[in-house]
């Protein structure tokens, strides 16, 4: 489980200057107000290896700045068993997350479930910051025009995840179909070499 600390005000301001150059989601946001929104719902989450800072189905409810340390993202296994059960193998690597990324960062498009587990591979230090505390934090709704991107925004995000379960699906079905091939070669080798030794 990871440990939340809270954010101390000596380093709300080296951490507002990373969010500003390390991320394009803080881009174009006035300094003085995200100060003050780190203030109210910014804590820092320290995990160590091993640690799950995100699984695949839970709720997605809060976005992550990645201040230190490293993760992998994996994606589980879509293929069942002959009995129609899900796989346990862990799933699939699709990349990794480093300093200065954000993950879940759907979560604020999307409050569905999580569409990977991020796993932290060594001691890091993560920036959270909850949707429903940001969503609270900003007050009144949006102008007609914003709304509008916003509910754009939140297609797109439907098709990504959409589109990353069929990517992985496909994978699993292709190396499925080079595995019988594979297999498929040995037998025909093997009835090759008992017909020349026979013969």
């Amino acid at each position: 489980m990871p440990n939340v600390v809270p954010l101390t005000e000596p380093a709300i301001p080296a951490l507002i200057e990373r969010l500003v150059a390390e991320s394009s989601l803080f881009r174009g946001i006035d300094r003085r107000a995200l100060g003050e929104l780190l203030r109210q719902v910014g804590h820092r989450l320290h995990l160590a290896p091993g640690e799950d800072l995100i699984t695949e189905g839970d709720a997605a409810d809060a976005i992550y700045f990645i201040e230190s340390g490293g993760f992998e993202v994996r994606k589980r296994s879509e293929q069942v068993d002959g009995q129609g059960v899900e796989r346990g193998d862990g799933g699939h690597r699709i990349g990794q997350a480093l300093p200065g990324a954000v993950v879940g960062e759907v979560a604020l498009l999307d409050r569905g479930t999580r569409s990977a587990t991020v796993r932290a591979l060594e001691n890091s230090v993560v920036l959270a910051l909850r949707v429903g505390d940001l969503e609270r934090a900003a007050g009144e709704p949006p102008h007609p025009a914003i709304q509008m991107r916003l509910n754009l925004a939140h297609e797109m995000a439907l098709k990504i995840r959409h589109s990353t379960s069929s990517a992985v699906r496909h994978l699993e079905e292709s190396l499925l179909e080079a595995q019988k091939r594979v297999e498929m070669g040995r037998f025909m080798s093997r009835v090759l070499i008992g017909t020349c030794l026979y013969m």
